[in-house]
């Protein structure tokens, strides 16, 4: 095996990381993604994307952590000839190309501790078959699915060196060809992206045995979400929050509109909320204001990982 042992170099460790499955991309971290992994250090997500950046966030927020910032390949390669990608235990990231080969280095520079070299397949399997490749945190065993739903286990160089191929499952109304990533957490948890934007967590054969497919987003700032300012019905004494999000937001991702308020002491409350979920709309949630006291009011949304506030509003018939 070729895995390196040193623990100073934050790449992405233990992760699996799969084909491009997206359109080409325009601006960075907008377009297809070439590889995903989650380092053992600290369980943070990588996702390396085809316009050479690289994001690093959570499960379900892609980009929560870092937005994308670019990354280096080996000299000839290209991000179209990645196949998988996955992070050691000393967070050495991985990269397996179409060509045969395989190099190490770091999440920004994919060759820096070691030039590309050859890696064998299990019989009858080529690198087109690969949908997913990543590190076990455990022992640093290579893990690599394949579209005929199964998958091995062995080095860096022999990846079915330990299991030759054996089936795995996927999550209700998935197949193979829905996988665009897959990584292997702190504690083993195998977790797969599907190209409906949710993902599920399992084990290497049971790719949701842990928890059920929910949804994530690529990036943080790809949501545009809208607070506007409470609208306030004087004579009724009913304060309206109002929220949406625009046509950037990944539809399946919750919305989350609140009417908030400070009171006199500047403490903030939350006065009423909702939460939806689907394609974009718009929220409006309404509180009855009662009393004669003065209260500054606002509207707060929240969705894809972003939170906004609107403008303050006086409210002197709330408190």
């Amino acid at each position: 095996m070729t895995i390196e042992f040193q623990k100073n170099h934050v790449a992405t460790a233990a992760v699996f990381v799969f084909a491009v499955l997206f359109p080409a991309s325009v601006a960075l971290g907008q377009g297809s993604t070439t590889g995903m992994g989650i380092a053992c250090s600290n369980d943070h997500v990588y996702t390396w994307y085809a316009d050479r950046s690289v994001s690093v966030g959570t499960s379900e927020n892609l980009a929560a952590y870092q937005p994308p910032h670019v990354y280096l390949l080996p000299s000839g390669k290209s991000p179209d000839n990645i196949i998988g990608m996955g992070i050691a235990g000393n967070d050495h990231v991985y990269t397996w190309y179409d060509d045969g080969t395989v190099s190490s280095g770091t999440s920004i520079d994919l060759d820096e501790y070691r030039a590309p070299y050859r890696y064998s397949l299990p019989p009858g399997k080529t690198p087109a078959d690969v949908i997913g490749i990543d590190i076990a945190c455990s022992n640093d065993h290579v893990y690599v699915w394949y579209r005929d739903g199964t998958v091995s286990s062995g080095t860096s160089d022999d990846l079915d060196k330990y299991l030759a191929p054996y089936r795995y499952s996927l999550p209700p109304g998935k197949s193979s060809t829905d996988v665009v990533e897959m990584g292997i957490a702190g504690n083993d948890h195998v977790y797969c992206w599907y190209r409906d934007r949710t993902a599920s967590s399992g084990t290497s054969d049971h790719l949701d045995k842990y928890r059920a497919s929910y949804a994530y987003v690529l990036n943080r700032d790809s949501c545009d979400i809208y607070a506007d300012p409470p609208a306030i019905n004087r004579p009724d004494r009913i304060a309206y929050a109002l929220g949406s999000r625009g046509p950037s937001c990944e539809s399946t991702a919750d919305i989350v509109v609140r009417l908030r308020a400070l009171d006199p002491d500047g403490k903030r409350k939350t006065l009423v909320e909702k939460r939806g979920s689907g394609t974009n709309f718009e929220v409006t949630v309404k509180y009855s204001c009662t009393g004669n006291g003065g209260l500054i009011l606002f509207s707060e949304v929240e969705s894809a990982g972003r939170t906004v506030k609107s403008a303050n509003v006086s409210a002197p018939y709330c408190f």
